[in-house]
Formats: structure tokens, C-alpha cells, sequence
């Protein structure tokens, strides 16, 4: 028997053929799956064709495919790779490769064929792997993913955007719902089966324990997070798409933090950064390639929502880029509810969503209620703080604890510069960290509730924002002074601790500093 399974795109294809091969399937009865095509995937390169091929040279040159390889020819080749899928049970192309010369060659007709997100393919390409012949055919997709991708207007007049599996299935052809997801963890999944799929979605037994994870002890890390990010829109000189650089310097916060507190992650490609916009995208590569170094930053997948369909990461973080202002109507690609369909449901463990809160679409501030951490802006472009809830002021006792460690903190400063021997910069620093700590004392005054109905919402100079009745943030700028020789340097510090109601009782879970001289 010989089976042939596609997918639109080669990542989409390496995504399967790693999930057959964990899988085990091709473990019985001496089973043979070849990925054939380009581009393939490391992690996928033990059974490209091309790999197997120059194993069978060396194997046939007695181990020396060094020299008796090069030596070969092409015809050769080809006669090897011929024989190698005659050997086959499965094999693996993209729908375009999937019409090469070389399939045609094959004496054995395919009896099965799988396309996979075959919602997702214009209906010319799913025919392709079909003209060879076969006895059964398989499509497999999500029409309330990502459709298939035209950009010609007068194509979509004529429905070339319409796929196979759309048409069938809108033609009355049965079609079998699979209603178990065996990938999110459920705080993941609510939301996208009940906006989504009509609250039918439901969720594999195993799912709950599988996509438990250490992280999960810091509601910043999941299973589901909003960070509200007070940024703004730009395009880049020469460029048609947007990217929002507050929140790209989110996005990398984020990252730095939670591996920081979770080393184990830095060496392994466990965390995916998902965008709608390209530009956003190029924006993220380069800052974590500039911040982490250009091996550590391969760690991290980013990508666009369209790259990603049909992948999965145990971390995801979403860039959602519009910062939609009071007055304007348009937020993009975030208002696509297929697209933001498939950003949403990529994580296993933990989704992280960056985005302005005045442009969080229906489906997104949905969420909302499901336990929103705190967010930071960690922006160059007015460092404001915002919670995800509006509500009263930080408690006394709340207000107190941040500013006695704000105290604790500057007397450390005091020990560095004493410790150095700067007594001038000594002196300068504890003048500094008096008028630091009547600042803060007076701003947290000033943002108690003056009435029993709150203290309103968040604001550009005021320091405490409450997330609900559970959550606060306290948001400062620390000045602090040093001697760098016999210059004396200003170190501009914006901090941000966050604060956690726990058995009637607030605790500091969270502290974030960036520093600009």
C-alpha cells in the first residue's frame, strides 16, 4: 500500500511529517516514509529524499560517499531516488511538488492520499497530488482558519479564493467534525471554542496534565496572559506594513524574564512570537537577535500568523501591533476573526497576548475576564503603565511595602557608591534618594481614593494602577546619580513592581527595570 500526504507549504508539511515520526507509526513492519521537495526542515532531514540518497552512495561505495558521491551522476541519482520511493509507504511533498516528474515515474499507484489544511489551498493546487490517480482522498482543514491566500481582486470575483474543501462542504458533501483538540491547555481553548466553533470544541482527557507547566506559578506566564502595552503604530521608511515598537520591547520583556526565571528554556525552541504584520515580525527578529545574540535568538520561532498555521509552540506570545486611538475606527488584520482564530490556538501551555487595550477587538477583550496579569510598557515613547482592569487605588499597607523597598533599594545604591569610594557621588545619591522617596510618598498619597467609589483609572504620573480587586502596579523613574571617573553620570532608572492579593494579604511577585543613561 502506498499513501501520499501534502500540505500547502513546507513548514506546514515538516510539521507532520515530525508528528508521524514521534508518532511511531513507521516503526512496524518495516514501514518507509520519504519527505521529498526543498526547504526541508533539520528536524525532518533524516528521511528527506536527497538524505537518503547520499547514505545509499556511501553505503554503495563502501562507506566512502565522500569521493564516490561527487563522482556520480545525475541520471544515477535519479535512478536511486526512483528506487528509493518504489521502497516507500509514505510519502511526504508540498501540493506543488507534488505533480514533479519523478512522482510520475513511480510504477505503484497511490492508494491513499492526505492533504492536509486543505481549507487553506486554492482548489487548482489540491487537484495536483490527485492527477496521478488514487483510490481515496483525505482533506483535512479548519474553514474558520486562515482561507486560502489570493491577492488579486478580479481572482476573487471569479472564487479561485475558494478551496475544494470549501466547495464540497457547501455543496452538502458530509463532513466529519473532529471535536476534541488535543493541543491547548483548556484555559487556552475556552475562549476559541465558544467565539469560534459554537462552544463544541471540546478538550482530550490528557490535555489538563500534558500542558501543565512550572511557569504557570507566575500568573504573568499563563496559561493565559494580557499585557496592555501603551504604544504607537508606525511604518517603517520604504514599507507598507505596520510594526509597533513599545510593543516589540514587550514582547522581548517578556521573553528575557521568563527565562530568566526558567533557564531550562533558553535551550530549547519551546517559545514561538506570533504577528499579523511582516514588519512587526522583521522588527522582533532584529531586537532579539541584538539583545540575545544570533544562536540564541534561533531559539525563538517568530513568525507570521500565515507562517505559522498548522504549527504549535509550548510558549506563544502574540503581537497584536494596532494601537487603534480614540477617533479612529481601523485595527487590520486584528479584526479578522479567521486570523486571529489561528494566533490564538497555536500555544499548548501558555498564550501571551501583547496589545493596546484600546484596540483589542470583541474577541480579544472577551477574554479579559479570565484573569488578567499585569502588563508594562516598555516603551521609548512615554514609558506609561496600564492595567488591564481600571479600579481604585493601591491599599496603605500595599502603598507602604513598595516604598519602603524603593527605600531599601536606594540605600543599596548608597552601599555601591561607598564601597567604590565616590563619597562625593555618595552624598549626591543619598540627597537624590530623600527627594526620591518624598516624590513617591507624595504621589501615593495623591493616588488614594478620595471618595469610597475609586481613584478612577490609570494616568501618565500617577504610579499605582489596579488590575481588578486582586492585582496592582506600582510604576516609578528612578534618578540616580554615579561617578564614571571624575564625571558624574545620570542613570535614569523606570521601575515597575507588581503586587498580588493573596490570603488578604499583598505580595510582590513581579519586578521590572529598564535603565537609559
Amino acid at each position: 500500500m502506498l499513501g501520499k500526504v501534502c500540505a500547502p507549504s513546507n513548514s506546514a508539511l515538516d510539521e507532520i511529517v515530525l508528528r508521524i515520526l514521534k508518532s511511531g507509526l513507521m516503526d512496524k513492519d518495516g514501514a518507509i516514509l520519504v519527505r521529498i521537495g526543498v526547504n526541508a526542515h533539520h528536524s525532518v532531514r533524516p528521511v528527506f529524499l536527497d538524505t537518503l540518497v547520499e547514505a545509499r552512495l556511501g553505503s554503495d561505495t563502501g562507506g566512502k560517499g565522500g569521493t564516490g558521491a561527487g563522482t556520480i551522476s545525475r541520471v544515477e541519482r535519479d535512478r536511486i531516488k526512483l528506487a528509493i520511493l518504489e521502497e516507500a509507504s509514505v510519502v511526504c511533498s508540498t501540493l506543488s511538488f507534488a505533480g514533479s516528474s519523478l512522482l510520475q515515474r513511480v510504477s505503484r499507484k497511490f492508494d491513499v492520499v492526505v492533504i492536509d489544511e486543505a481549507a487553506q489551498a486554492v482548489e487548482p493546487s489540491t487537484l495536483v497530488p490527485l492527477v496521478m490517480g488514487c483510490r481515496q482522498v483525505y482533506l483535512v482543514g479548519d474553514p474558520v482558519q486562515l482561507p486560502a491566500t489570493v491577492m488579486s481582486s478580479r481572482a476573487k470575483e471569479a472564487a479561485y479564493d475558494c478551496s475544494l474543501f470549501k466547495r464540497l462542504q457547501s455543496g452538502g458533501y458530509p463532513v466529519r467534525v473532529l471535536d476534541t483538540q488535543y493541543r491547548m491547555n483548556p484555559a487556552i481553548s475556552a475562549f476559541p471554542s465558544r467565539q469560534f466553533y459554537n462552544g463544541k470544541l471540546l478538550d482530550g482527557e490528557s490535555v489538563v496534565k500534558e500542558t501543565m507547566s512550572a511557569w504557570h506559578a507566575q500568573p504573568v506566564f499563563g496559561p493565559l496572559a494580557f499585557f496592555d502595552v501603551a504604544g504607537r503604530e508606525s511604518i517603517p521608511a520604504n514599507g507598507a506594513s505596520i510594526q509597533n515598537k513599545a510593543e516589540a520591547n514587550m514582547v522581548l520583556c517578556i521573553y528575557r524574564e521568563l527565562v530568566h526565571r526558567y533557564p531550562v528554556l533558553r535551550k530549547t525552541a519551546s517559545v514561538a512570537v506570533i504577528s499579523p504584520y511582516k514588519a512587526q515580525v522583521k522588527l522582533l527578529r532584529d531586537s532579539f537577535a541584538a539583545a540575545l545574540g544570533e544562536e540564541a535568538a534561533k531559539l525563538v520561532d517568530v513568525n507570521t500568523i500565515d507562517g505559522f498555521q498548522g504549527r504549535e509552540k509550548d510558549i506563544c506570545i502574540f503581537s497584536c501591533v494596532r494601537a487603534l486611538r480614540k477617533g479612529s475606527s481601523s485595527i487590520g488584520f486584528v479584526s479578522d476573526e479567521r486570523r486571529i482564530n489561528v494566533g490564538l490556538t497555536r500555544a499548548r501551555c501558555s498564550l501571551l497576548v501583547a496589545r493596546s487595550k484600546l484596540s483589542a477587538t470583541k474577541e480579544v477583550e472577551a477574554v479579559t475576564s479570565l484573569q488578567v496579569a499585569v502588563a508594562v510598557a516598555a516603551a521609548g515613547d512615554g514609558g506609561d503603565v496600564e492595567g488591564a482592569a481600571e479600579g481604585g487605588a493601591l491599599p496603605d499597607q500595599a502603598a507602604a511595602a513598595a516604598e519602603a523597598q524603593l527605600a531599601e533599594e536606594l540605600h543599596e545604591e548608597d552601599l555601591d557608591a561607598a564601597d567604590e569610594g565616590n563619597i562625593d557621588a555618595l552624598q549626591r545619591q543619598r540627597q537624590a534618594s530623600k527627594a526620591e522617596s518624598r516624590r513617591l510618598a507624595a504621589e501615593v498619597a495623591a493616588a488614594q481614593p478620595k471618595t469610597t467609589k475609586g481613584g478612577g483609572g490609570p494616568g501618565r504620573n500617577r504610579p499605582v494602577y489596579m488590575l481588578g480587586s486582586s492585582g496592582a502596579v506600582v510604576a516609578y523613574t528612578r534618578l540616580v546619580q554615579k561617578m564614571v571617573g571624575r564625571d558624574p553620570v545620570t542613570v535614569r532608572a523606570q521601575e515597575t513592581r507588581v503586587w498580588e492579593l493573596k490570603d488578604q494579604k499583598w505580595v510582590h511577585v513581579h519586578f521590572h527595570k529598564s535603565v537609559s543613561s
